[in-house]
């Protein structure tokens, strides 16, 4: 067979009809891939959901189309007379990563992954990200978790009892203090839709104006050099509308990214400081907790707000 009958070979057999089913084994070996690697941003604590983006699924597609081909291509070049061929290494032993997000016994994670860069417990002192942009340091005291650290934000957790609790048994809401990346108020239907615009006006009036929402009056706040407004809200009492993913509880769709979507749930309070990004779009810092205890939380939160630097920041 001459060089050409074997390209035509490859070709006729790339664009057969792929076979209707795969081997178990395959079958396995995706499904427990699929079970370990988290898309994008997981859902870390109450009050938020996240969605897998369509185009995401093209690009797995697409790559899964990319590897046959260089596959075919492989072995039709070590099939031809005159090219040497090196054998293939042996399948690598797939262990654990040393990183918090690998980590079942991680309480902060509640036994999933996808915290990026964490770092887990911090030590007091002077911390920075390692993802998230604008690039993050702030100030620390001891007590505190990172459980998140990915470019569209950044999130830590008082590493109290209390708070532990809250998040191994699953309660409709924690204390926590995060930093996200291009927000916006997100559609009352709970989707990952927004209504509008990004900026700290446009969000905190949208959210104002929102049925359901007990809001108080924005102020002006500056944190880090950068300029914005500031609100606290929690969900009206009486109020019985739900998010179809928060458990039935009396919820308010709030913020999304686009590929997931926050809410306020009954029982809950908190702080949002939306913040211009001079490189694009918005920062919005979202300070919650339970409403019996938000006030004192509040006051620590915001020590740790109060020394944040962005870098590039005026």
């Amino acid at each position: 067979m001459n060089e050409r009958s074997d390209i035509e070979r490859v070709l006729r057999l790339w664009m057969a009809d792929p076979p209707a089913t795969m081997p178990d084994r395959v079958v396995d070996v995706v499904a427990t891939r699929i079970a370990v690697n988290r898309q994008r941003r997981v859902v870390r604590l109450p009050g938020r959901k996240a969605t897998m983006p369509g185009r995401t699924l093209s690009y797995l597609v697409g790559a899964a189309a990319v590897v046959v081909v260089a596959v075919a291509g492989i072995a039709f070049i070590a099939g031809r007379p005159g090219v040497s061929s090196v054998p293939p290494p042996a399948s690598p032993t797939i262990s654990p990563s040393p990183s918090p997000s690998a980590s079942a016994a991680a309480w902060w994670l509640n036994g999933v992954g996808g915290c990026g860069s964490c770092l887990g417990v911090l030590p007091p002192g002077t911390q920075s990200s390692s993802a998230m942009q604008p690039s993050l340091t702030y100030a620390i005291p001891a007590g505190w978790v990172n459980n998140y650290d990915h470019a569209d934000g950044y999130e830590l957790l008082p590493g109290t009892a209390a708070n532990r609790a809250l998040i191994e048994g699953n309660a409709p809401t924690a204390y926590y203090l995060s930093i996200n990346d291009n927000m916006r108020v997100g559609l009352t239907d709970c989707s990952t839709n927004s209504q509008g615009g990004f900026t700290p006006d446009e969000v905190v009036n949208a959210i104002a104006g929102r049925p359901g929402l007990s809001v108080s009056a924005p102020v002006p706040a500056t944190v880090g050099g950068l300029s914005g407004k500031q609100i606290d809200l929690a969900v009206a009492a009486g109020w019985t509308g739900a998010c179809p993913d928060s458990s039935d509880l009396p919820s308010v769709a709030t913020f999304t990214n686009g590929l997931a979507h926050w809410w306020a749930v009954q029982g809950e309070r908190k702080r949002v400081i939306v913040l211009t990004n001079p490189a694009a779009g918005n920062l919005l810092i979202e300070i919650a907790g339970p409403a019996d205890g938000f006030d004192a939380f509040a006051t620590q939160a915001m020590s740790i707000v109060n020394s944040f630097q962005f870098n590039g920041a005026p």
